[in-house]
């Protein structure tokens, strides 16, 4: 069973479409272990529910487990960790805008 880690899950859009592409492969459907971690609780179970509400929609057999410990998203031997790691970048828009602008 492959696990991807989540590394900034907070980022609620940009996981729900991964998440969303990664459970349209019927190699990963049923097998992905999604491990989400953020430091925004609030913002990690926003993250949290979309995930569930993805696989129950794709009607798949992968699971979500969601921390705010930063050492379970980043390493592979913790419980959060994963084969896989995909890290969501903070800054939204401006912060993007900013680093995209050509001087």
């Amino acid at each position: 069973m492959p696990k991807i880690a989540f590394v900034g899950a907070g980022s609620a859009v940009f996981t729900r479409n991964l998440v969303g592409d990664i459970l349209s492969l019927p190699e990963l459907r049923d097998s992905a272990q999604f491990a989400l971690m953020d430091i925004d609780p609030d913002r990690l179970r926003t993250a949290e529910l979309l995930t569930e509400r993805l696989i129950e929609a794709h009607g798949a057999r992968a699971s979500v487990t969601a921390t705010t410990d930063r050492r379970g998203g980043f390493t592979l031997t913790a419980p959060g960790g994963g084969q896989y790691r995909v890290v969501a970048t903070l800054g939204g828009t401006s912060a993007t805008s900013k680093r995209l602008t050509v001087r």
